[in-house]
């Protein structure tokens, strides 16, 4: 015998059930969603919808050779290069030296200072001073820088004034070299010098200035930068990139904290179809309401339409005014097959209008 199942004769015939609260169990459709990857308040969502985003890879890194934030891509990978650098060590200050002052070598001996002319350290002068010589005389021996002083007279009979009077009327030989100063000139000298060298003297010493702290320059890293820096560089992604995925910060003011490794996208789906067809209107029947009807006969044709005539004919029966347009009726069970079974006929009387194969309304 052949079996003409329900969807033979309604294709889009569904078979769900109600939970306790009357709510269909169908399962339901589900639009296609793209593939992200959040990382440090950034949100990379792909441009298109489905699983094939979930192919995408990024990787965030630093490099001392990047400048600014540079994107590049091939195929699914993406990369984004922060440009970074190492820190650079400061200097601590060096403190300078003052400028020291040139002094000349100076002799003091019997109220008389003897010094030299030209300032600095060793000058190498000498002062001799000789008594009861031939003549009073004062001179520069070149050769041994000693300035000779010969008195006519023990020196205990001279006084300061016999040698200022010398040196007043000396040759540029001896006042180029020496300059003598007098304490009292009335003063005796009470002792001969011989050979005795000026001494004290300083040599001058530039001033050495100080140099300042130099200070250390810090490295830069990823964590430098703000998502509001990075969203401006992604404005000039290449098209490698931005064709594939678009870009939402959380907070442009906020740090980055952290590199990240190949890391891929996920949550892309492709659009699911739920148990009804979509963009449709259903007649929703209870399967009780068609004529003996079981739960596992759904799927029988034959007893969903007979259900659904047996019931309508004698909804149509009791119609107290029927329609005459649309006329249902059924005989009696009659038995056949030598009375192992009953047959019943059901008419159904359609009336059309003129103007095509659809019912006429009741008038």
């Amino acid at each position: 015998m052949a079996t003409v199942n329900t969807t033979a004769i309604f294709p889009s015939a569904r078979f769900i059930s109600t939970d306790s609260l009357g709510d269909l169990q169908e399962t339901l459709g589900a639009i296609a969603t793209k593939a992200q990857l959040s990382h440090n308040g950034l949100v990379f969502q792909a441009v298109e919808a489905g699983e094939a985003g979930n192919a995408i890879t990024l990787e965030i890194v630093g490099s001392n050779d990047a400048e600014g934030i540079e994107f590049t891509g091939t195929g699914n990978s993406l990369t984004a290069t922060f440009a970074t650098s190492d820190e650079v060590p400061g200097t601590p200050e060096v403190p300078g030296t003052p400028e020291v002052p040139a002094e000349s070598d100076e002799l003091v001996h019997d109220g008389v200072t003897y010094t030299a002319v030209t300032a600095g350290a060793n000058s190498g002068l000498l002062v001799t001073i000789n008594e009861s010589q031939a003549s009073d005389t004062i001179s520069y021996d070149s050769a041994t820088k000693t300035l000779h002083i010969d008195l006519d007279d023990l020196v205990t009979n001279k006084t300061q004034g016999d040698i200022e009077t010398l040196f007043l009327a000396a040759a540029t030989s001896v006042t180029d070299v020496f300059a003598l100063s007098f304490s009292d000139p009335l003063a005796s000298l009470a002792t001969v010098l011989s050979n005795e060298p000026l001494t004290g003297g300083v040599d001058y010493v530039a001033e050495v200035p100080t140099i300042p702290e130099v200070p250390a320059i810090p490295a830069v890293t990823i964590a430098n930068y703000t998502q509001g820096q990075f969203a401006s560089y992604f404005l000039s992604a290449p098209a490698e990139v931005t064709d594939l995925i678009t870009l939402t910060v959380t907070d442009e003011n906020a740090f980055m904290s952290s590199a990240l490794a190949v890391t891929s996208f996920s949550g892309g789906a492709e659009q699911a179809g739920g148990s009804l067809d979509g963009n449709s209107d259903y007649i929703l029947i209870k399967r009780e309401d068609l004529y003996d009807l079981q739960a596992d006969e759904v799927n029988d044709g034959r007893k969903v339409v007979w259900g659904f005539i047996h019931n309508a004919t004698n909804a149509f029966l009791a119609l107290s005014d029927p329609p005459t347009n649309f006329v249902m009726s059924k005989g009696n069970p009659i038995a056949i097959e030598n009375g192992s079974a009953l047959r019943q006929t059901y008419q159904v009387a359609a009336i059309y209008g003129v103007s095509g194969l659809d019912l006429r309304a009741e008038s």
